[in-house]
């Protein structure tokens, strides 16, 4: 960011930035906050104002605005053409000025606009704000300097806005703007940004918990995590990786130097990340970290602490650097020592495991862009520390902060053989290998000849199952997916570790059950095939791995409401639910039927579902009897159905012919202990679902799903003896009070997870007729409610249902995790 310079119209403002460490946080410890935006849309002149400030500030007429821009100083001015600092000394008004504004609550301010419309050194901005009743001077917010590199997916979907630099307050509730442009024009899509970084009862914490910026040791450094300043991660999205690391860029963030506390800190740094992804359109804060003039680090941009993520912070040299921003204007004040000790150690400790030298030289390419200094493609020499300047239009970092560069890297020298250099480029492909199937190829690029290792081990073993040894500058080597002994490895997730003289990488690698495979290696395995279909046999083969019938549902998402209730109905039938197409019998589902020798297939759904051409092709691959079980529509279809399972029990289940996902969760259980699926609406009890609840003398019932999905005087009217509701706040929790309330009568020796995503639903459709307790989760995270049930159940297994994209490698290792603690 540009430093903010103070104009010399008499008007007034305060502004500050600020950061903080961390490592154990008392309780509460902060946690996500979501920043509030208002979006103000200014249009023209305020008669009002302007009349108020030519008369305070008669200096800033078309006469006197020589004076105005020539209190600026030349970084500011930055490389504006003649002719619009011309046009801006003649203008006779601004193209806007607005009243003086209330609002609501904020701390940080910024500018922006439709790119196309006009350049950004084309456009000079001013603000104000009111703060305690006072207004601040007017304080001129220069043109951004940051941003992606042009070339970059992050920079394609930003493009389109641009603006200034932010000016964050120590909270105001007022704000007036000026803008001025060469032609008299106001840019398109004006918009004034006004954040409230909002709080947590945890962010008291981050007062209280911080370490010193001294105790930061060997290893990483101590810093305050972007889960403890209370980063909303919904706001993020994926970034770039870079392949290597030659420099740490240093900036300053240009805003006051008068905070104080971590607290306070976070609250800057939220406002500062919702300003580059909800303003300027980027993926995530254009920092990798940010060091307060306490030395306290921040992690900045997401991934940065443990992998190469590439910043938003040097236009035109992201790629291959990192960039770490003081908090704070070091162009008006000389930064703390701890401060310098800090970014030192910052620069060390990411730059030395690529063997870079942080008091040497590197060469970059440039990306291009507006604010940088060199065309596209031209080869630059610079510092492996240097400051923004370097490369870019601006004076950041400061000029007092600048001239610490030389202490910086003689620090980070020393600091440098406690990081020494590693490996680099480390990847072990593919990651989802199929049982049997194939390779994994090792390498890494080491920076001297040396001694390495790479060691293959299951998830749930410290015994590796492989080693692999050399002697060179670079690993190389494959893994054929078998162990020592020369036998196929078991589906299930290995961990690959490389280990040299000098540094150490290891990665998840998964080995993908296939058709006929094994049992996984651990007691949390996945049971999977490569699309719906083939995970249906899977389940299947799981749950009946023989038995001459099959239960046959329709895959089609629209047609899933069919499949909800045949679980029940393959459990009482000792049938796998197998899924077909509307038309057809996929090939890997026929070979099933026809290895089972199957002679008995009970459809469930009209032929709207399956068509009579499935029928058709069942009976050529040998089944001699086809049943069809369905009804007028999906209520009616649940009643046949249930009337075939015949309740035993006398006990039902009552879901939502609407919300589905409560079926899914459920249909394990009812399985299991033989209890029908019926389907209600909302706020009715549908004809047929009330006459099989007579016909079947149902005398009790569970209705799963909260009021919103099925009333409560729908449940009322069930008119049965005896029904309860089983409920959580979302599809998550409801799944696990399902699992919670029916633990004791099904048991948890064996359960089942699958996404609950409505897209993924069919995998646990099909895995309804093991019978097994199933919670529901995301692909690429555990809900706290089904952690809690994982860890809560006895020893026994986990099987995982679906793919890798349906749950993740990551998501498979943390289920285990908590079955196995």
């Amino acid at each position: 960011m540009r430093r903010l310079i103070t104009a010399t119209l008499s008007l007034g403002l305060a502004s500050a930035l600020l950061v903080a460490p961390t490592v154990t946080l008392p309780t509460p410890a902060p946690g996500p906050v979501s920043p509030r935006l208002e979006v103000l849309k200014p249009v023209g002149v305020d008669p009002g104002a302007l009349a108020l400030l030519q008369q305070e500030s008669p200096e800033a007429t078309a006469e006197t605005a020589p004076e105005r821009l020539g209190a600026m100083s030349p970084e500011d001015l930055g490389d504006a053409d003649e002719t619009v600092r011309a046009a801006a000394a003649a203008a006779e008004e601004p193209v806007v000025l607005t009243e003086e504004t209330d609002t609501e609550d904020f701390n940080l301010v910024g500018v922006s606009w439709d790119a196309e419309s006009v350049r950004a050194t084309d456009v000079e901005v001013l603000v104000r704000v009111r703060e305690e009743g006072t207004w601040s001077e007017w304080y001129v917010l220069a043109a951004s300097e940051e941003g992606p590199d042009g070339n970059t997916a992050e920079a394609r979907e930003s493009r389109h806005r641009t603006g200034t630099d932010p000016l964050l307050t120590e909270g105001a509730d007022g704000v007036q703007v000026r803008v001025d442009t060469p032609d008299g024009n106001a840019p398109a899509g004006l918009q004034v940004s006004l954040i409230d970084p909002g709080s947590s009862p945890g962010d008291a914490a981050l007062d209280a918990g911080m370490p010193a910026a001294s105790a930061a040791a060997a290893g990483t450094p101590a810093m305050v995590t972007r889960s403890q300043w209370g980063a909303d991660e919904t706001l993020a999205k994926p970034t770039s990786r870079n392949d290597t690391l030659k420099a740490m860029f240093v900036h300053h963030t240009a805003t006051t130097n008068t905070y104080s506390g971590t607290a306070d800190a976070a609250a800057q740094i939220r406002s500062i990340y919702a300003y580059h992804t909800k303003t300027n359109g980027w993926s995530d804060i254009g920092y990798n970290f940010l060091v307060d003039k306490a030395g306290t680090i921040f992690e900045g941009r997401k991934g940065s602490i443990d992998e190469l993520v590439q910043g938003a912070h040097a236009e035109g040299f992201n790629r291959e650097s990192m960039g770490v921003s003081a908090l704070g204007n070091y162009d008006t004040v000389s930064p703390p020592a701890e401060m310098l000790s800090s970014i030192a150690r910052v620069a060390a400790w990411k730059l030395g495991p690529f063997g870079v030298d942080p008091s040497g030289q590197t060469v970059l390419t440039s990306g291009g862009g507006t604010t940088s200094r060199y065309p596209a493609g031209t080869a630059v020499t610079v510092n492996t520390v240097p400051h923004h300047g370097e490369v870019g239009k601006t004076a950041c970092a400061g000029r007092f902060l600048n001239a610490e560069l030389g202490s910086i890297r003689s620090q980070a020298s020393v600091l440098a053989p406690e990081y020494p250099p590693a490996m680099a480029s480390a990847t072990a492909t593919p990651t989802t290998p199929t049982y049997a199937a194939g390779s994994v190829a090792f390498s890494a690029n080491l920076w001297a000849e040396m001694s390495w290792s790479v060691t293959v081990q299951s998830m749930c073993s410290l015994t590796p199952i492989q080693t692999y040894t050399g002697l060179s500058n670079r690993i190389a080597a494959a893994w054929d997916l078998k162990t020592s002994t020369g036998e196929w490895a078991p589906p299930g997730v290995y961990v690959v570790s490389y280990a040299s003289d000098n540094g150490a990488w290891s990665q998840d690698v998964e080995v993908l059950p296939g058709v006929g495979s094994p049992p996984g290696a651990c007691s949390t395995s996945r049971i999977a095939g490569n699309d719906r279909y083939s995970t249906s046999v899977a389940e299947g083969a799981a749950a009946f791995p023989t038995g001459s019938s099959v239960v046959i549902v329709s895959g089609a998402q629209q047609s899933l409401v069919d499949g909800l209730v045949a679980g029940p109905l393959g459990f009482a039938k000792k049938a796998p639910v197998l899924v077909v197409s509307r038309t057809g019998v996929p090939t890997v589902v026929a070979n099933d039927i026809k290895a089972r020798r199957a002679t008995t297939a009970w459809i469930v759904g009209g032929t709207g579902a399956v068509t009579p051409a499935v029928e058709t092709q069942l009976r050529a691959l040998g089944v001699t009897t086809v049943n069809r079980r369905f009804g007028a529509d999906r209520f009616a279809t649940a009643a046949a159905v249930a009337r075939e399972v015949k309740a035993p029990t006398k006990e039902v289940i009552i879901a939502s012919g609407l919300s589905l996902v409560d079926a899914v969760a459920a249909s394990g259980p009812a399985a299991r202990l033989n209890r029908p699926i019926l389907l209600v609406a909302k706020d009715s009890v549908p004809a047929a679902t009330t006459a099989a609840l007579k016909l079947l003398a149902i005398t009790g019932a569970t209705v799963v799903g909260g009021p919103g999905v099925i009333s409560e005087p729908t449940r009322v009217a069930l008119n049965l003896p005896a029904t309860s509701r089983v409920a959580g706040d979302d599809r998550f929790a409801t799944a696990a009070e399902i699992t919670r309330v029916f633990s004791s009568l099904v048991g948890t020796e064996t359960m089942a997870v699958a996404s609950g995503l409505d897209a993924n639903l069919v995998d646990a459709l099909a895995g309804g007729a093991m019978g097994r307790l199933t919670l529901l989760i995301r692909p690429t995270s555990v809900p706290a409610l089904a952690l809690a049930q994982l860890t809560a159940k006895s020893a026994g297994q986990v099987h995982v249902l679906g793919g890798p994209g349906a749950v993740s490698t990551a998501t498979l290792r943390s289920i285990h995790l908590a079955a196995s603690s």
